[in-house]
């Protein structure tokens, strides 16, 4: 797999795979990622990854930046030129989208000129690949918003939605996993906790899995409560 590989200082390594959010470079980048865990290079701490770039991190007094280039560039020529996809864990989703939980969703279906119900269709309609987790420890990025969805930001953003907002900002979906500010269309709520310091994994969810969000009524989700 063609890739662009950076030493960005001296203790970390950039690789680009393409520079536009693509359900194709999310399995590329994941099968980069578990070949780069496979590998165990030794002087390699850690890494994080985007929709298209991943950024490894090392310890120059183990290896050097021209070591690790090399080492990435090997990996990069094992990965298929056409991504294949992997099946990761399926997770139902269940969101309550109403007044109380969804204060953007008129705005979102006004925007579109659809109606409510409309929008909630659209938007359980797809399965979504998760792309990577950031922003806030569980968060994830989800691929496969259906593009009709596409709504701007809130010019001002939020200074707190509570955990489990689902929201819709410009071509991306995802759920904030915890209490926090937001700038996106937050259109309904679910009951499910996605990051509990508490639990072993803390993240309910990771990379490669798969959401699908499923509609709920307020009673079902005190139930889930």
């Amino acid at each position: 797999m063609r890739a662009y590989i950076q030493q960005m200082s001296d203790t970390a390594v950039r690789v680009q795979f393409g520079s536009a959010i693509d359900p194709a470079l999310t399995y590329i980048l994941l099968d980069f990622v578990h070949k780069l865990e496979a590998q165990n290079i030794v002087g390699v701490t850690h890494w994080e990854f985007t929709y298209t770039t991943a950024t490894v991190h090392f310890e120059p007094w183990h290896i050097a930046g021209p070591e690790v280039v090399l080492q990435l560039r090997g990996i990069c020529r094992t990965i298929p030129t056409e991504a294949i996809p992997k099946t990761g864990r399926e997770i139902e989703v269940p969101v309550c989208y109403s007044d109380e939980y969804g204060p953007d969703l008129d705005d979102v279906a006004q925007f579109h000129g659809i109606s409510r119900d409309e929008v909630i269709e659209r938007h359980t309609t797809p399965s979504y690949p998760i792309a990577f987790i950031g922003f806030a420890p569980g968060f994830p990025y989800l691929i496969g918003l259906n593009p009709s969805l596409t709504t701007p930001r809130l010019s001002t953003p939020r200074q707190r939605v509570p955990s489990g907002s689902v929201g819709i900002g410009g071509s991306q979906t995802g759920i904030y996993p915890n209490a926090s500010p937001a700038g996106w269309r937050i259109i309904g709520r679910t009951p499910l906790r996605l990051f509990n310091i508490s639990k072993e994994p803390a993240a309910l969810c990771q990379a490669g899995d798969i959401l699908r969000f499923v509609p709920i009524g307020k009673e079902q989700f005190q139930e889930y409560r």
